[in-house]
């Protein structure tokens, strides 16, 4: 039987955490918890349930997962979750009949559900966001193409599971904003620098590459108008409802602006560079 470890970053994710780890009950696997420094009760709900936890100091997901993929090489299989993600009961039985990874499939892309305020988001293009989550650890690298996007690279073949994972932020709107605050201020810093990764990628080569060479020498401003019009008219976003409107505003409205303001900002004020992150 294929060893399988789950790996679940963490940093004062009590909200969410208990969910995902009972969404692995009856799965043959060792949890491995990697934490950045939670302080409220994330490590004691994560001993409650028997996981293995370390910590790593966070500067980004990639080179967390790199330092994990480097760490765990031993073993068959890596599932890597967010702490707001959790399997459902199918994709739960499908990973007890993983084959081994001699067989010559290397990476499983596995199909996410959006959640959002307690509903699933069924069109916008999230009805199919495929992400390769599951790796053979010797043949795979998470490669960095700013410090908020990051792609998985396998050297060879990869394949698709049938069953899909959720993925839900139970936390207030209020944290969402603060979070995405944070990742608006790296995007911005870093694509003021340029966007530099070179490397090739397995997963979202398509994402990676419109990112690097397309939007990356749009206007910054006109990009919150092209992404909110492509997701919510284009891709039928609308049909979401209300719940639907707010996310695609704030994630594919707003949080562009947040970018392009700060692009802005920096112009203006060079010095608040953080060249050192």
């Amino acid at each position: 039987m294929s060893r399988l470890e789950v790996v679940i970053l963490t940093k004062n994710e009590e909200a969410h955490i208990e969910d995902v780890l009972t969404s692995l009950d009856g799965l043959d696997c060792h949890v491995l918890i990697v934490d950045s420094g939670s302080t409220d009760s994330t490590l004691e709900i994560c001993e409650k349930y028997g996981a293995e936890i370390v910590f790593y100091e966070y500067v980004t997901e990639a080179k967390t997962r790199n330092w994990v993929l480097a760490e765990r090489a031993d073993v068959d299989w890596i599932l890597f979750l967010d702490a707001d993600e959790r399997l459902t009961p199918e994709l739960n039985k499908e990973l007890r009949e993983l084959p081994d990874p001699s067989d010559g499939v290397v990476g499983f892309y596995i199909r996410r559900e959006m959640w959002f305020l307690g509903r699933p988001l069924r069109y916008g293009g999230h009805q199919n966001n495929y992400l390769l989550h599951l790796l053979h650890p010797p043949v795979s690298q998470v490669v960095e193409q700013t410090r908020t996007l990051e792609y998985v690279n396998v050297e060879g073949q990869t394949g698709r599971l049938k069953h899909h994972m959720i993925h839900e932020n139970k936390k207030p709107l209020r944290d969402w904003v603060m979070k995405h605050d944070f990742y608006a201020q790296r995007e911005a810093e870093d694509r003021r620098s340029g966007v530099k990764r070179d490397k090739s990628v397995t997963e979202g080569r398509a994402r990676a590459f419109t990112h690097k060479h397309v939007l990356s020498r749009l206007p910054p401003l006109l990009l919150p108008f092209a992404f909110f019009i492509y997701r919510y008219f284009l891709r039928f976003g609308f049909l979401d409802g209300r719940v639907g409107f707010i996310y695609y505003v704030m994630h594919d409205f707003w949080y562009p602006t947040l970018i392009a303001a700060k692009l802005v900002e920096l112009e203006v004020y060079p010095a608040g560079d953080d060249e050192g992150s």
